[in-house]
Order: C-alpha cells, then structure tokens, then sequence
C-alpha cells in the first residue's frame, strides 16, 4: 500500500504548476537518478502506515507518513521549494476529499519541515543541502 501513498503524491506534486516551476518533472520516488538536475524532489515513506479498522474488519482507509525531500543546489533553495510543497500538498481549508492519480485523498496534513543536511544518504555526504516536509496522508486502501 505505500507505494499508492507515494504515487498519488508524487502525481499530484508533477500537477501542480507553482511546483514544476521550479523542478519541472524531476519528482522521484525514494531516491534520484544519479546525476539530476538540481533542485527536485524526492519522496518517501518511513515508518508507520496504519490501516483504519473496526470491529468487523477494515474500513479501506489507511494513513501513510510521507516525507519530501527537497534538494537544492544551495541551502536557500533547498529552503525555497518547501512553501510550494505545502501549497500543493496541504489544503488552506478543509475541502472534503480529492483524487489524486486515481487514489482518494481524505487529507493531507503537515507535521513539520526541518533542514537536514546533515543526513548522509542525501547531503552533506553527496554535497547538497536538504529541507524535508513531513506529512500525514489519509488515504482510500487498494
């Protein structure tokens, strides 16, 4: 199932016009193709999917941790791509659900945004900064 959560981001980040602006179509899943362009965006699941259940089974919601990577060539614009990430991803007001590439969104809410550019797998390692977007996404289960 994350691979649903991932995908329906990662489609809907690649809609948006305020993000591919900046990043054209470079928004990946887990990790970039080495050599890409700067700045873009990666997306990524960690731990903690849980699936919505009652007693008579589940409900076919399910909520996904999603987490985007934005990668700059500076720290400024790794910093810069973060606004149009929320725009794009998190509602101002509660619209009632939406479809994004085929899957029904029930919401999308921010958790925080840090600077990590210290996180080997994708910085200072490599030699780019990183600004992360942490979300929570409700979603329809396949």
């Amino acid at each position: 199932m994350s691979g649903v959560a991932e995908a329906a981001v990662i489609a809907k980040l690649k809609s948006v016009a305020g993000v591919t602006a900046l990043v054209a179509q470079r928004v990946f899943p887990h990790i970039a193709p080495q050599e890409t362009a700067k700045p873009y965006l990666i997306v990524m699941r960690p731990e903690g999917q849980s699936n919505q259940a009652t007693a008579n089974g589940l409900t076919g919601v399910s909520r996904t941790p999603i987490v985007v990577a934005c990668v700059g060539a500076t720290y400024i614009e790794s910093r810069s791509l973060s606004q149009p990430v929320i725009t794009a991803l998190v509602p101002a007001s509660a619209t009632g659900s939406a479809t994004w590439n085929s899957t029904e969104i029930g919401s999308c809410s921010l958790d925080e945004t840090f600077d990590r550019s210290t996180f080997p797998m994708l910085a200072d390692e490599i030699g780019f900064p990183v600004e992360f977007v942490t979300l929570d996404l409700e979603h329809a289960s396949v």
